[in-house]
């Protein structure tokens, strides 16, 4: 049995005043956008299930369900972040029809619609009110910059992404071109590190987008081992010296 993995909910819209065709415009919608991203992703789509659950009972709350829940999560999560982030351009372009196909209907029938965090959560991710977005898309400086992180996705199957997981657990998705794409295939699952152009958003200083055009001659090693490579490579330079630190001192120009 597939299970049930997100929500959207209609406001002021209850499953008995709900029509079965507005539901479908708004099933498809979603499962076509969930598809796009799956298929850039270079998942196998064919092998990936999104379907309708349930309404919730007192409010039009429509759950989705997956037979692949983790992925299908990560996929819905993206969706609804770039739209929050207002970065859809970086979305698959069927990705970029359903939400402006759920924006239309949000705003011809007056109801806004939240996509909430989670099937338990009443929390939103992104809503689309009738008016259109709350806020004005925000002002981006692009500066070269290099990013590290492991390197947890890689492919596309028309525009190259490339997934990497920085510090602190978030995940940044990356363009690139087709030959830097199979230059750091191999090092999937490993530490990367990738220059390129970033566009920083100046009021949260997040980055929204990042479009690599060099992978860096860079391998992640265990404190110990760098430390052990660092000493064979030293010789014996510091047998000599009494007092290692402020010898370093001394060089740094009596910073340690």
């Amino acid at each position: 049995m597939n299970e049930p993995v997100f929500k959207i909910s209609v406001k002021d819209v209850t499953p008995d005043t709900l029509p079965a065709g507005d539901l479908a415009i708004l099933v498809a919608a979603i499962e076509a956008a969930i598809r796009a991203i799956a298929e850039e992703s270079d998942d196998d789509t064919g092998n990936i299930i999104v379907n309708l659950k349930r309404i919730n009972k007192g409010s039009a709350s429509i759950v989705f369900a997956s037979n692949l829940p983790q992925r299908v999560l990560e996929y819905w999560t993206i969706f609804a972040t770039a739209l929050a982030l207002g970065t859809i351009d970086d979305l698959p372009t069927e990705a970029q029809t359903s939400a402006q196909m759920i924006q239309r209907y949000a705003a011809s029938k007056g109801r806004a619609i939240r996509l909430n965090k989670s099937v338990d959560s009443t929390a939103g991710l992104y809503d689309f009110l009738p008016e259109g977005p709350k806020k004005a898309a925000p002002f981006l400086l692009s500066t070269e910059t290099t990013i590290y992180g492991e390197l947890v996705r890689i492919g596309g199957s028309t525009e190259p992404k490339a997934r990497l997981r920085i510090p602190g657990g978030a995940t940044l998705s990356c363009s690139l071109d087709k030959e830097l794409a199979l230059v750091i295939a191999p090092r999937l699952y490993t530490v990367v590190g990738l220059k390129g152009i970033a566009k920083y958003d100046i009021e949260s200083r997040a980055i929204r987008a990042f479009r690599a055009i060099e992978i860096l001659p860079y391998e992640y090693a265990p404190i110990q081992d760098a430390l052990r490579e660092l000493n064979e490579a030293s010789g014996n330079a510091w047998d000599n010296v009494e007092d290692v630190s402020e010898a370093i001192r001394s060089m740094r120009g009596g910073e340690l």
